[in-house]
């Protein structure tokens, strides 16, 4: 009778490890959290999720032109397209922040003064990530277009996403950004006070969407997962890593 035991056990490990992957890709600033969310899901249901990162606008051509992954993440819901996904699953929202190095003799006290000469600031690319869209769209909305292009002569380096921006201030090489507002909080957390968030909530909530690739050969697993992070396990870890949930 034992023996029986142990070879259902071994039949039930077998299956769980031939369990075929999820491949998700995800913007930069949502990685850590869906990294907890995803070891939290593979140790409940023994499928593995490989997360891919980067800009939302690099994953996204990557995708356009390959199609293999199931599950895509992208800071704005701007780089989803009807045409390559089809079921998506309101997560949240997050918003920009800005941030000051603490200490700085000239660090600015609204954002007018973030076209001061003496300022070292970086800002996101528009065309690679998601940072880089809202990041112009609010300058624009704060003021005009010629403001936005302002600051963006202004800026010392074009980053690609958020985990981008942290790498340059973490090095010294900037002393003021915008960034997402998960991305500074956990900055913050390890590095304070060294940082002096000008606006704890800069700009509008901005929805952050799940999104099931067409196509996807893992189209099921994919939505089992998608409705898991949706879910209460899921919106617990994303409240704890500083996105607005529902």
């Amino acid at each position: 009778m034992a023996g029986k035991y142990i070879i259902v056990f071994m039949l039930s490990s077998l299956l769980v490890f031939a369990k075929k992957p999820l491949i998700f890709y995800c913007g930069a600033t949502m990685v850590p959290a869906m990294k907890k969310i995803a070891a939290r899901y593979t140790h409940q249901t023994g499928r593995p999720i490989t997360i891919i990162q980067g800009g939302s606008g690099a994953l996204l051509s990557t995708l356009a032109s390959d199609r293999e992954a199931d599950l895509y993440l992208p800071g704005h819901p701007r780089f989803i397209r009807s045409d390559i996904f089809d079921r998506r699953y309101r997560l949240g929202s997050m918003r920009l922040a800005i941030f000051a190095r603490e200490g700085i003799t000239d660090a600015p006290r609204s954002l007018d003064d973030l076209i001061h000469p003496t300022i070292r600031i970086a800002l996101g690319c528009i065309d690679l990530g998601s940072i880089g869209k809202q990041t112009r769209d609010y300058l624009i909305r704060h003021k005009n277009e010629n403001f936005y292009a302002q600051v963006m002569l202004q800026s010392l380096y074009c980053a690609v996403d958020s985990r981008d921006l942290v790498e340059l201030y973490l090095h010294g090489h900037i002393d003021v950004g915008i960034i997402w507002k998960p991305a500074l909080q956990r900055i913050a957390t390890k590095y304070a006070p060294k940082i002096l968030a000008l606006k704890a909530d800069a700009d509008e909530a901005t929805p952050l969407i799940l999104a099931i690739v067409h196509g996807s050969r893992r189209h099921k697993a994919a939505e089992a997962f998608a409705t898991y992070v949706s879910g209460q396990e899921g919106q617990a870890i994303l409240l704890q890593e500083g996105f607005d949930v529902p």
